[in-house]
């Protein structure tokens, strides 16, 4: 068994193949990091060998690269290669930190989301478990330094996607729901490379109004996610979620009903404050001493309310 960096799922290691018709072996097949330039063409004469580790998987440290590259297979034997580009499916430019997508038959090539010098790993199809092959990248002045993607998908298994953007790995938006969905970096419902199932349940789990249920990465992953139908939203049928992955445990929290002001109430409602929550579905301890900013107040009612804190 092999286990990537940061997190990574366990994945099958095997000799190493690339997904096309120049197979090689692992005495024989080289593979390269080949840049491009501005208008996405190759740059020869920049390309960077990578080296084969002990399990034949393939590292190259301190790249330059500007605009992005290409993985390229290489038999020297038959003199025969490929050049792997990222599918169109997959986020662009390519997330820092975690694992993104390749296959030999994609012409995007990899985009980098900044010039700078990176250092990039590559997993082969074999390697992976998967229909695609994989690379990672990361900051090669930072190797270490935790990284999130800009955003993170729910993806039902048909249907449109949502996409949820975030910053330092907090994500956080109002939406209808799908029925049900998977919760991903990357807009794919099923390779689990890129999934966060549920931490202890293999099947369905129904969210509840501000519980926070726990993620893992690439656990659980045939298990999707739903809202609990009688849970009350507000008048445009909109939660408030919330995903978290800035914290050792990684959580999933819906807050229902998420109002713009004060709804209406009757007169024999009961208006006593029994939750208080952020806007990442965090309950919190009382309404006193908040500090600045907007939560979300629900009463014994059943009521739900947006203040404002100066």
């Amino acid at each position: 068994m092999k286990s990537f960096s940061r997190k990574f799922i366990l994945l099958p290691a095997a000799v190493l193949a690339f997904a096309s018709v120049y197979a090689q072996d692992s005495s024989t097949g080289q593979v390269f990091i080949v840049p491009v330039d501005a208008e996405g063409s190759v740059m020869e004469d920049a390309k960077v060998e990578m080296t084969r580790t002990s399990d034949d998987t393939f590292q190259a440290s301190g790249v330059s690269l500007d605009y992005g590259f290409y993985i390229r297979g290489y038999d020297p034997t038959s003199d025969l290669g490929n050049d792997y580009g990222m599918p169109s499916w997959a986020v662009s430019p390519a997330v820092i930190g975690w694992l993104n997508p390749v296959n030999g038959t994609s012409p995007r090539y990899a985009a980098v989301p900044e010039s700078g010098v990176y250092d990039i790993s590559f997993y082969s199809r074999e390697d992976t478990g998967y229909s695609v092959s994989m690379f990672e990248l990361k900051y090669n002045s930072a190797p270490d330094e935790p990284t999130y993607p800009d955003a993170i998908y729910l993806v039902p298994v048909s249907g449109e996607k949502i996409r949820i953007e975030g910053s330092g790995g907090v994500y956080s938006a109002t939406v209808t729901l799908p029925s049900s969905f998977k919760i991903t970096y990357e807009p794919s419902y099923s390779y689990e490379a890129f999934i966060f199932g549920p931490a202890e349940s293999e099947s369905s789990v129904v969210l509840e109004p501000g519980e926070a249920v726990e993620l893992k990465y690439a656990t659980n992953t045939s298990a999707t996610f739903s809202y609990d139908t009688s849970a009350p939203r507000d008048s445009e049928n909109h939660v408030l979620i919330s995903v978290d992955l800035s914290s050792p445990t990684y959580t999933v929290t819906v807050t229902s009903g998420i109002e713009t002001g004060v709804g209406e109430v009757s007169a024999a409602a009961d208006n006593t404050t029994e939750a208080v929550y952020d806007l990442y579905g965090r309950r919190l301890g009382s309404a006193e001493n908040l500090n600045p900013g907007i939560y979300v107040v629900r009463t014994a009612s059943g009521t739900n309310s947006k203040i404002l804190v100066r």
